[in-house]
């Protein structure tokens, strides 16, 4: 399986020269990944959970061969500078910098930290770009997989999480998917000029494709395919391009973070609809971000992560090859201590046809920024009916 060569966020950091780590599949491994650690404000997704990863990694650690951090440990857009992540979290980083004089300590640079920020303040730790288990399994951070990383990273990509960041500082309120997790004014507003803008894109891109260029088209299908999919059971969209990148690779598991949704999916039996009702019948899909025959999947896993965001704390081990005997990997949640499966993936495996943008806005949208929220959150296995229609307004 091999990605693009890609930059980081921050053009002084040298991702795309980091290597790829090779380990033994045979030994045991404790992954993590999306910390998110920050400024310790009000926007800090990562929300003071300190004690409580202290408390997993003391337990966890010992009982493992490495720790793989699977990205975004640290959020450097949101706290602008390592001084402040340091001293909203000194007891997380001093004991992954302790825990990294004992073993090994892998770190996966994803798209929202700072090569220079985890020289700083995980000098121990060695970054990579992506982490091989044997021929068995590869761990990436995922966002690889998302839709606006399609390019190569680069300085415009911080920029926008940075300007992102700093309006949910100023207001104090998250913007975010999906909105029945992120009932807010500010996450109000921005749906409702979210939606405005791109219907306005869509009838512009519909014009310059009467006119032969449906490029803008094509890319507008892409962005609202995530925009649907992260609304209804499948974050950031990455279902459909992990399972795609699985079903080529030669590993059979691979391991993600990215998108904040844990789970494990093995056994994958049914085909995955790719439809999204109000998307204009476009072909904007690739080989990479097409659904993949489930014959292709046979023996094979996907597993991520998850986070510890918000209300979340999930972690995965790797156990070895185990034939016969259930998935190489496990995904818990430390708080519940349970293990984590694929029931927040069921509505995005089984959905015969993804709501759309407008069918959402018709539904949910009662005017003046007044949503029912209630509603949305109620309906959250609710399948769109009928047949796909284009965009009519």
């Amino acid at each position: 399986m091999v990605f693009p060569r890609w930059k980081t966020f921050f053009p002084v950091d040298p991702v795309a020269e980091l290597g790829e780590v090779q380990l033994s599949s045979e030994q045991r491994y404790l992954l993590l990944s999306d910390l998110h650690l920050g400024d310790g404000g009000r926007t800090d997704l990562f929300e003071g959970k300190d004690r409580a990863l202290c408390a997993m990694l003391a337990a966890c650690a010992p009982r493992v061969d490495a720790v793989i951090l699977a990205g975004d440990v640290l959020d450097a857009p949101q706290a602008g500078t390592a001084t402040r992540i340091m001293r909203a979290h000194r007891s997380v980083l001093d004991q992954l910098e302790a825990l990294a004089q004992t073993k090994p300590v892998y770190l996966i640079v994803g798209n929202h930290d700072s090569v220079s920020f985890a020289r700083r303040l995980l000098s121990s730790v060695r970054l990579c770009r992506a982490v091989h288990l044997g021929d068995h399994a590869l761990v990436v951070h995922g966002h690889e997989l998302d839709v606006h990383f399609r390019g190569p990273l680069d300085g415009r990509g911080q920029l926008s999480l940075r300007a992102h960041a700093l309006v949910e500082q100023l207001t104090g309120q998250l913007i975010r998917l999906p909105f029945g997790d992120h009932d807010n004014l500010t996450n109000r507003f921005a749906h409702w000029l979210f939606y405005r803008l791109t219907m306005a894109d869509y009838h512009l891109a519909r014009l310059r494709a009467a006119l032969g260029d449906d490029r803008r088209l094509r890319d507008w299908a892409a962005h609202h395919d995530f925009w649907a999919r992260s609304q209804w059971g499948d974050s950031s969209a990455m279902l459909i391009p992990a399972l795609a990148a699985l079903a080529r690779g030669r590993h059979g598991v691979l391991i993600a973070g990215h998108c904040h949704q844990a789970g494990v999916l093995e056994r994958i039996a049914l085909p995955i609809s790719e439809r999204v009702s109000g998307e204009p019948l476009v072909s904007w899909r690739t080989e990479e971000r097409r659904a993949p025959d489930p014959l292709r999947l046979a023996q094979r896993v996907y597993a991520n992560l998850g986070s510890w965001t918000l209300g979340e704390a999930t972690y995965g081990i790797w156990q070895g090859p185990r034939p016969g005997a259930g998935s190489s990997i496990q995904v818990r949640d430390w708080v519940r201590d349970e293990q984590v499966g694929d029931r927040t993936y069921q509505l995005a495996l089984t959905a015969p046809q993804v709501p759309g943008m407008r069918e959402w806005w018709q539904r949910y949208y009662r005017g003046f920024l007044r949503y029912d929220g209630e509603m949305v959150r109620r309906d959250r296995a609710w399948i769109a009916p009928g047949p796909a229609e284009e965009v009519a307004g």
